[in-house]
């Protein structure tokens, strides 16, 4: 999304109107819902610009590719061109003057369309990721993703239990293994500084700090 976020930053800044095509493979991770949805997310900020979002369901997913990704079967790229010219006519025009990509294929996508190939950064100079590399390994390249996807693929896990379970030592654990935030217990705390004399007030007080931060926590974590 990142990378998406480029390249629709770049075209809109050239052209009056954009086409955001956006198609996944049945064996993405991430469904094509999702990944509709983050991208509609991304346009929304250029929406004044004429941009327009447009789903397009993969073809083949297993159709061969050279080295640079470019699809070799010829009956595949006929039908990729019909479908693209479809989309194309159906957000409301006859055709298109560019095609922006990071991918070197692009080049092969604007020969078909007779429209004129902008490269967008191909070699990650500007931006060093790949939809590839963070599909590969989330954890690592998490930073790499704007804060609506973060939100979505954040994950949150409440530890439950009696006191001096370790429930404590557990959630220290875990946060440290896999490098994620950690909230703690506010009611000890709580209960600690009153000498385990809590009233019903407290109890409130407990679930508005604690709520207070996991927010803090999840915002910190996401941005």
């Amino acid at each position: 999304v990142s990378q998406s976020r480029y390249l629709i930053k770049t075209a809109t800044t050239i052209c009056d109107d954009v086409i955001v095509l956006v198609g996944v493979t049945p064996s993405d991770p991430f469904s094509f819902d999702q990944r509709y949805h983050w991208i509609k997310e991304c346009v929304g900020e250029y929406e004044d610009w004429g941009t327009k979002v447009r789903p397009q369901k993969e073809l083949n997913e297993n159709a061969p590719k050279d080295e640079f990704g470019t699809i070799t079967d010829e009956g595949y790229w006929t039908k990729w061109i019909a479908d693209t010219k479809k989309h194309i006519h159906k957000a409301g025009f006859d055709g298109i003057d560019y095609v922006f990509t990071s991918d070197l294929y692009g080049e092969r996508i604007a020969q078909e369309l007779d429209a004129t190939w902008v490269p967008v950064d191909p070699m990650r100079v500007n931006i060093d990721i790949s939809g590839t590399r963070i599909r590969n390994d989330l954890r690592k390249y998490f930073d790499y993703l704007p804060h609506y996807v973060k939100e979505t693929l954040n994950k949150k896990i409440a530890f439950v239990g009696p006191e001096s379970t370790g429930k404590t030592t557990a959630v220290q654990k875990l946060s440290q293994r896999f490098n994620c935030g950690a909230v703690y217990e506010y009611g000890r705390t709580l209960a600690l500084a009153r000498n385990n004399q809590l009233t019903q007030e407290d109890f409130d007080l407990i679930l508005n700090v604690q709520n207070t931060f996991i927010h803090n926590a999840t915002d910190s974590y996401l941005t």
